[in-house]
């Protein structure tokens, strides 16, 4: 998409996300229900405020989060944006307070936290976090990597 937060563009590529359903057995989003033959959903979904506002927007492959999320506050101000990939966020992760400013950004991979950054609505930095190589979250992290090959997903 040329403009990825234009609603008309969005309203036009993607499917209203009520108009999907969620499978009774996995996390899969699907264009049907189960009883009627439901697939796994790839394409662009939305949801919408009554005031016709974009609520969010999410890109789906095999009926996974895959590729850019993104949500906005009511008054069409970004609130947040996510990178998913097969269902796991992976990628840059940014949050903003309804004002507009940054309220923190991490990065993930394979949907453990790498990095953090934490800010007040006034922009002052809280905190921050690096993931430790000794911890056990980083075992986990080298086991999803070695799946992901393994599937053929890297």
């Amino acid at each position: 998409m040329e403009n990825e937060y234009d609603i008309k563009s969005i309203k036009e590529k993607g499917v209203d996300f009520e108009g999907l359903w969620f499978s009774s057995v996995s996390d899969e989003i699907l264009d049907n229900p189960e009883d009627e033959n439901g697939q796994p959903f790839t394409g662009l979904a939305y949801e919408l405020y009554p005031n016709g506002q974009i609520i969010y927007f999410t890109k789906y492959k095999n009926g996974l989060a895959h590729g850019l999320t993104c949500e906005f506050y009511e008054n069409g101000n970004k609130k947040s944006e996510k990178e998913y990939r097969y269902g796991q966020l992976h990628g840059k992760s940014i949050i903003w307070f309804e004002n507009g400013r940054k309220k923190s950004e991490q990065q993930y991979e394979h949907s453990i936290l790498i990095s953090e950054k934490n800010w007040n609505e006034e922009g002052n930095l809280l905190n921050q976090y690096e993931i430790d190589t000794d911890s056990p979250h980083f075992e986990i992290l080298e086991s999803r990597r070695e799946t992901h090959i393994n599937l053929g997903r890297e």
